[in-house]
Formats: C-alpha cells, structure tokens, sequence
C-alpha cells in the first residue's frame, strides 16, 4: 500500500494520469477525430516534457547530494 501512495504522490505519475484522462474524455465526447488526435498528441508531447524536466531536477537534486556526502566524508 506505500509503494502505491508514494507513486500517487509523484509529480510524474499524476501528471501522466492527467494526460490519460484528457485524451479519455476527447473520446468520451468524441471531439472531431482530425482535432481529437492532434490534441492528443500535444497534450501527451507536452507532459512527456515536463516529466524529463522533472526527472532532470531529481537527478541533479540526487548528485547534489551524493556530492555533498563525498565532500562530509573527506573531512
């Protein structure tokens, strides 16, 4: 049960479930297909994105860290 609560506490995983329930409900309300299908695309390009951004944050938070902790332990 933890696991499932620190992946719904990810910036990653609830942005990735807002993408899937926007493209859902473009055919839940079976918008044009030409307009559903580009949207789609942009909205899924877009959280792709944000997601490598974010990602990129945490690896960079992660090396910052593991330097910092090298730097405490040469002391």
């Amino acid at each position: 049960m933890t696991v499932l609560k620190l992946l719904l506490a990810s910036r990653k995983v609830q942005l990735a479930l807002v993408a899937i329930a926007a493209v859902v409900l473009m055919k839940v309300f079976k918008l044009d297909e030409a307009m559903a299908n580009d949207l789609a695309d942009k909205i899924v390009t877009l959280v792709a994105i944000v997601i490598a951004g974010i990602a990129a944050e945490d690896v960079a938070a992660k090396l910052k860290n593991t330097e910092a902790e090298l730097t405490k332990a040469r002391k």
